[in-house]
């Protein structure tokens, strides 16, 4: 009787590490094989592109000063998913995703007209599936890009963001296998 209960504390405490561990980081690694993130990395990469294209259009035909970085602008220090991808509206222009690997932003300051912003919003809601956050009339849930289905985004507890480290190593490691593919379908 006394083996059994010694066992029965032991698996107890064991659990109770456990769930204190799990408590302090609820969210899994991100798994560059994955094809859900895979899709959604492609989704973010794509998300900039096209806002590249836009800015083009917009400031040639309007003369309107957007601002996208290059590549596009990552901070991991904040705006975190579990998974999927949240779009933030800004003035009524897509300005930032949040994302797997944090928030990535590809427009600035912007100065634009009613029919400039609607213009910005048609290119861009021309090539996504949004279902609409409550919490928020600018913040929505990206279904779809460019007709692939992308996992249901889910919000993240600041608490439990990922490290920057593995963020970094990850967008690295997924951009480096983007970049191979596109040159690959090229070829």
């Amino acid at each position: 009787m006394k083996k059994l209960l010694i066992i029965s504390a032991s698996v107890l405490i064991n659990t109770a590490i456990f769930s204190a561990e799990s408590e302090k980081r609820l969210v899994l690694p991100l798994d560059h094989n994955s094809p859900e993130l895979k899709a959604t990395f492609n989704a973010v990469q794509g998300i900039n592109t096209l806002a590249k294209i836009v800015e083009k259009e917009v400031c040639t035909r309007w003369g309107a000063f957007l601002l996208s970085s290059k590549d596009c602008l990552l901070n991991a220090h904040y705006d975190q998913t579990e998974q999927g991808l949240y779009l933030n509206i800004y003035n009524g222009i897509p300005n930032s995703l949040e994302t797997p690997w944090g928030k990535v932003t590809f427009y600035g300051e912007r100065s634009l007209s009613e029919s400039e912003t609607k213009e910005v919003q048609k290119k861009f809601l021309e090539k996504m599936i949004l279902k609409p956050v409550e919490k928020d009339r600018s913040f929505f849930s990206i279904v779809s890009f460019n007709d692939i289905k992308l996992p249901d985004a889910e919000e993240l507890d600041e608490e439990h963001y990922r490290e920057y480290k593995e963020v970094e190593e990850s967008w690295k490691t997924m951009m480096e296998q983007y970049k191979r593919e596109k040159k690959k379908a090229l070829n």
